[in-house]
């Protein structure tokens, strides 16, 4: 391999000049072919032709250089081809000897030289300059139409936004607070790492919601990238910003919308959001605004006389609410009830008020707190106190006040008592006016019963042995507010009468006599009066008093 002394190119075995640079290139020098052309035999040193064929050593100089025909001793062409040394042809790309038959150099391919320029004389041994500028023109050319092309394509591409849509995607994706807070830093420059930690994990909570933001996201990309505004973000907007990237390139940014929502509960009340407590507004509206979106936890309290209250509300808000958040306070009261009209009702050992036709409603009373509940009810024959109760908030009270039965049976049977004393006395002295504990339609049948023996002039002159009443026939009641009892007795006489008209009416006989006595209770006076009365032929006395 043979190279340029000019520019070091490489240069074929047979080229004359620099393919390259236009340098003559010297022949190479060959050592000279002492063999025969005849038989092939070495030619001595010093000998001028072969000594067996003796023909001249240079006689290889008379073959044709195009076509290997031998021309004969004399002959200044060939004699087939008919081209002398003089009209030798050279190829302009690579300086390769081209024949004149021959249309393309046997070594390059480049094509010969069309009719009348068959005969090319040797490359001149002058130096011939490139047209170096013209090719630096075209370079130049080149490179700047491709870099055009090249730089369109690059900024339509950069100015896509999914070279920041995608890896906010991801960093939602992988949890990653670091690259997310990195991502939504310059629309939320007050933003902490730990606070999108919290967001995240709270949006990871709720897959349905994540794949609804990021589905939204994809959205918003597809829209600004056909320059159509998105007017539903959620959660995230996609943001063009105003500059662009060497006033090229659109730049894209992501804001973390935040969420405001109001609360409505007692004016009075105390409001947390998230520990951080809300100010008063002097109404029952307090309002939240940009907030981060996620979990909320929403406490109110509020002292009350019957205890602190307190209510709490936990809820994840991802946008705004138009709609109000109820935080009021459970109030629950204890209600009390009693059958007995007027009976007076004690919280906590004082007054509270009376059963008047309607239950009691005491509170309200805090969670957790309890009262204390009692009731007096006073009974004509006197007051009947509840024991202590203790009631919480929602709960009902029951007061009752039992009747001590054994008592008023008691009052009952002495009033019974005094009314048949009185009624002997009556009928033996025959006067009405002796009558006690009696009124009503049982008071006219006596004091008719007494003017009969008036008329008659028959006295009473036996006596009332014994009363003997059942116990367990007794039963009381109140209609309308006045009360009614009831007893069945059984009377025990030694029996007499003073009768002019019949002697023999003056002997003691001993009778027996069954009574079922109904008597009213009279509260002018606080006494129990027999009001009526029914005689039986028999009774069985089976709690005998």
């Amino acid at each position: 391999m043979r190279y340029c002394k000019q520019c070091g190119s490489a240069l074929t075995e047979k080229a004359s000049f620099c393919n390259n640079c236009g340098e003559i290139v010297s022949p190479k020098k060959e050592k000279p072919d002492r063999r025969c052309k005849s038989c092939g035999k070495e030619i001595g040193e010093g000998l001028e032709w072969c000594p067996d064929c003796n023909p001249p050593a240079d006689e290889r100089k008379r073959f044709c250089g195009h076509c290997g025909e031998k021309i004969g001793e004399g002959d200044q062409e060939c004699p087939i081809c008919r081209v002398t040394s003089e009209q030798t042809a050279y190829c302009k790309s690579c300086g390769t000897i081209i024949a004149s038959h021959e249309t393309f150099c046997v070594l390059c391919m480049q094509q010969a030289p069309g009719p009348g320029q068959s005969v090319y004389s040797p490359p001149s041994t002058k130096k011939r300059k490139p047209r170096k500028w013209f090719i630096a023109v075209a370079i130049t050319a080149v490179l700047m139409a491709g870099g055009g092309i090249y730089g369109y394509f690059y900024v339509q591409d950069a100015s896509s936004p999914s070279h920041t849509v995608e890896p906010f995607i991801k960093a939602v994706q992988a949890q990653d607070a670091a690259k997310l807070s990195a991502i939504l830093k310059e629309e939320n420059p007050g933003l902490k790492e730990s606070e999108v930690g919290e967001f995240i994990n709270d949006l990871h909570s709720h897959p349905e919601v994540m794949e609804n933001a990021l589905r939204n996201m994809k959205q918003q990309e597809t829209s600004l990238a056909a320059g159509n505004p998105f007017s539903q973000p959620f959660l995230f907007e996609l943001k063009q910003s105003a500059e662009k990237k060497w006033m090229l390139i659109d730049q894209y940014s992501i804001d973390l919308l935040p969420v405001s929502f109001i609360l409505e509960t007692d004016r009075d009340a105390r409001v947390w959001i998230n520990e951080q407590e809300i100010p008063p507004s002097g109404t029952e509206v307090r309002k939240s605004a940009d907030e981060l979106p996620g979990s909320f936890n929403m406490k109110a309290i509020k002292d009350g006389d019957y205890g602190t209250f307190e209510v709490t509300e936990e809820m994840m808000i991802w946008e705004t609410r138009k709609d109000p958040i109820p935080l009021y306070f459970q109030e629950e009261y204890v209600t009390v009830t009693s059958d007995a009209e007027g009976a007076e009702v004690f919280f906590d050992g004082k007054l509270y008020g009376k059963i008047e036709g309607a239950d009691i409603k005491i509170g309200p009373v805090a969670e957790g707190e309890v009262i204390t509940i009692s009731g007096k009810y006073s009974y004509p024959w006197g007051d009947v106190f509840t024991d202590d109760i203790q009631a919480g908030g929602s709960e009902s009270v029951d007061l009752t006040f039992p009747l001590n039965t054994a008592a008023i049976r008691t009052e009952v049977i002495d009033a019974l008592v005094r009314y048949n004393t009185s009624y002997i006395e009556s009928i033996t002295y025959v006067d009405s006016s002796l009558l006690q504990n009696v009124k009503g339609k049982q008071l006219q049948e006596m004091q008719k019963t007494i003017k009969n023996l008036q008329q008659r002039k028959i006295t009473y002159g036996g006596r009332l042995d014994n009363m003997i009443f059942d116990g367990s026939s007794f039963s009381i009641e109140e209609r309308d507010g006045t009360y009614f009892a009831s007893i069945n007795v059984e009377e025990r006489y030694t029996s007499s009468w003073n009768d002019p008209s019949d002697s023999a009416a003056a002997t003691f006989i001993p009778k027996k006599y069954f009574f079922t006595y109904y008597c009213e209770y009279d509260l002018s006076v606080n006494e129990w009066y027999v009001v009526e009365s029914k005689e039986h032929k028999s009774l069985i006395i089976q709690d005998p008093i």
